[in-house]
């Protein structure tokens, strides 16, 4: 049963870092006082995470951080955005 949530939790994790990433990087049609209201109000739920996802996020970004350098042409923005992710967006101070 644990594992089974370690890897639901994981999945919720990635789609959550990723999108966030996205949206930070859009372009279009998305402007940047919208962005900014999402992410927002994204940390402001984050700001309930227990210690147990606050450890599956951390796993999550260590395992994107490592695809990211192990990629052909790895880039560093993204590596960065990875990094800080966390404090970011609240978890951590």
């Amino acid at each position: 049963m644990m594992r089974t949530r370690r890897r639901d939790m994981d999945t919720i994790a990635r789609a959550l870092i990723e999108q966030t990433r996205l949206l930070e990087e859009a372009e279009d049609p998305l402007d940047l006082d919208s962005v900014a209201t999402i992410l927002e109000g994204l940390a402001e739920v984050l700001e309930a995470t227990t210690p147990e996802e606050v450890a599956v996020l951390r796993q999550t970004l260590e395992e994107l951080m490592e695809s990211e350098r192990k990629a052909a042409r790895p880039r560093a923005r993204v590596i960065e955005y990875y990094r800080t992710f966390l404090p970011n967006v609240g978890i951590l101070k």
